[in-house]
């Protein structure tokens, strides 16, 4: 029987449905050895002991490489403050965009978000996935794509155009806190890509950055996509990892039950390196 595992998980920190605690329970319930929960752009340790689980410190952190957007995975990160410290000079800064945002919201479409609306999601800054589901209630709908497509997407008359890191600049800062980097749902740069040429030559860019893996099982790629990355020799030396990207109610949470040896064991020895 294969180790049950999951490297990509986000709650309650971020975008996800679920707290820590209640995911936590459903991966014991489900016998889930190692997770890492990977909220947006904040990573926190979890302070309680468990037994038979382990719970690798993570970050999905959002970047920009040109007009492309990245998301990276960082996992055994060893100085959490230093970099909560370093994102919140962003988020500072993203919280003004969003506030002059909701001030063209109004005007442009008659739309008031209100601190009461703000403080449903938060009592601290604002971003722009807050506003998205600050959206989402006042149209009653779940429909994502249209709140981006009509509203804060790039299409939109009030698009929201938040700072993010460099990707560049982002591995720097990640692998002086000496963790290990993994590329986020690597079909979103093909998507961004002309040609399949153009993403082996950008995954060549970010590996001289010292990107050290890729993430090869995601709901968002394809079948054919992760076997490309499987089977091309091209991605043989670097680290291969499995997450599911889970959003939603962690009663419905299973983790992932295949493919141990090669999406989580290469990730375990690099971190008991560093």
């Amino acid at each position: 029987m294969d180790i049950k595992y999951d490297l990509h998980v986000h709650s309650t920190l971020s975008d996800g449905i679920s707290s820590r605690e209640e995911l936590i329970k459903s991966a014991l319930n489900n016998n889930i050895l190692y997770i890492s929960f990977t909220d947006h752009n904040i990573c926190e340790s979890i302070t309680a002991s468990y037994d038979n689980i382990t719970i690798i410190d993570g970050i999905e952190l959002d970047c920009n490489y040109g007009s492309k957007k990245i998301h990276l995975l960082a996992y055994g990160i060893n100085n959490l403050k230093k970099l909560n410290e370093y994102l919140k000079q962003i988020k500072l800064e993203n919280d003004y965009i969003c506030r002059s945002a909701i001030k063209i919201l109004e005007h442009k479409y008659g739309i008031v978000i209100s601190d009461s609306d703000i403080s449903k999601y938060t009592n601290d800054l604002l971003n722009k996935r807050i506003i998205a589901k600050i959206l989402l209630d006042k149209f009653n709908t779940d429909d994502v794509d249209f709140i981006y497509k009509n509203f804060i997407g790039s299409r939109s008359q009030s698009y929201i155009v938040q700072k993010k890191l460099q990707v560049k600049e982002a591995i720097d800062l990640l692998k002086s806190l000496n963790s290990v980097v993994v590329l986020a749902h690597p079909i979103t740069l093909l998507n961004q890509c002309s040609s399949i040429y153009e993403f082996d030559s950008t995954m060549n860019i970010f590996f001289s950055y010292g990107l050290n893996g890729i993430e090869v099982i995601n709901p968002q790629n394809t079948i054919e996509f992760s076997k490309y990355l499987d089977e091309n020799k091209f991605f043989d030396d670097c680290i291969k990892t499995a997450g599911t990207d889970y959003h939603g109610d962690a009663e419905g949470y299973s983790g992932i039950n295949y493919g141990g040896e090669k999406y989580l064991i290469p990730l375990l020895k690099e971190l008991r390196k560093i």
